[in-house]
């Protein structure tokens, strides 16, 4: 079998079974091996050139860090009885990870991040351009969603949602100036 084309790249998932968030690596032949926690040390020594692995794309690192971004805020809806609950990332459309993607690399480049507000108003804006319109019932198979309207409408959990995002990019933010040796 020939070399898998996401091989080495890193992933993130939720177990159904106990509800907790694990790392992992695509293999050669398109297999998934997790990686418990010395994942980082891993990640640091390759960083530092003192492992074998190969250094991720700058695509890999977004794609990745994007995802995990997107399942923690995802998690955190569900565990705080949030009223919408997006399904896993795996799950989503190209054209909504790719968008995902970009936003949180857009955010992550900012000297300031956004207010809830705007980016509630930028992720209006991406879902209309992905062809979403507003629904009373989120339903992702004909793309409608309720959270379609302005910022002051949204119900507090919605708005507060929009906040925790913005909390988790913020903390990647600082993670990586730290992991990097730059000053937070």
């Amino acid at each position: 079998m020939g070399k898998s084309n996401r091989a080495g790249r890193w992933t993130c998932w939720l177990s159904l079974v106990d509800d907790t968030v694990h790392f992992g690596r695509w293999g050669d032949d398109g297999s998934l091996r997790e990686c418990g926690p010395g994942w980082i040390v891993e990640a640091l020594n390759r960083a530092s050139g003192e492992s074998g692995a190969a250094e991720p794309t700058l695509a890999d690192k977004s794609a990745w860090i994007a995802e995990l971004v997107y399942e923690a805020a995802r998690l955190e809806a569900r565990w705080s009885g949030r009223s919408i609950v997006p399904e896993e990332w795996q799950r989503r459309d190209d054209k909504f990870r790719e968008q995902m993607v970009r936003t949180v690399a857009n955010y992550l480049a900012m000297d300031q991040l956004p207010s809830p507000e705007e980016a509630h108003d930028n992720w209006m804006h991406e879902h209309i351009r992905m062809g979403w319109k507003y629904g009373e019932k989120r339903d992702p198979e004909l793309k409608l969603h309720p959270d379609l309207v302005p910022y002051d409408e949204l119900p507090k959990d919605e708005r507060d949602k929009d906040a925790v995002f913005l909390a988790l990019v913020w903390l990647v933010k600082q993670l990586a100036r730290f992991l990097g040796g730059e000053q937070a």
